[in-house]
């Protein structure tokens, strides 16, 4: 499991599986955004499965499922409000990150520069700048 650190509060990942709650809870995680849409690949773990076993360990989790990129205002809505009432630090996550990381980037507009959410972005590991457009 890959763990992308965006600011201090989040962290953005890949997929996780059940077997990554443990390391996710002793990374200090408190809270999970799960932002991929169950059934997506055969192979991925459902969100009802992955929630359980964060709730068990202790953590918050919830379910926010975006189709690939399409993007809407209320998704980023949603997003910021989870990112101001989850317990934190969050961890979110998608198949590859991007998604959870284009969520994260345009709930920042108004408070971040497009340069610092750039930069933010790719020491993260993700070039977003074609959403820039």
């Amino acid at each position: 499991m890959k763990i992308n650190r965006i600011p201090t509060y989040l962290a953005i990942a890949p997929q996780i599986i059940k077997h990554d709650i443990d390391a996710i809870k002793t990374a200090g995680f408190k809270s999970i955004i799960c932002n991929r849409p169950d059934g997506e690949d055969q192979d991925q773990p459902n969100h009802s499965e992955l929630e359980v076993a964060a709730e068990h360990a202790g953590m918050q989790f919830r379910y926010q499922p975006v189709i690939n990129t399409d993007v809407s205002s209320e998704d980023v809505a949603q997003f910021e409000n989870y990112l101001k009432s989850l317990r934190g630090p969050i961890l979110a996550y998608c198949r590859t990150g991007t998604r959870s990381t284009i969520l994260w980037s345009l709930s920042q507009v108004n408070y971040r520069s497009i340069s610092g959410i750039l930069q933010l972005t790719q020491a993260a590991g993700y070039d977003i700048s074609g959403l820039i457009r």
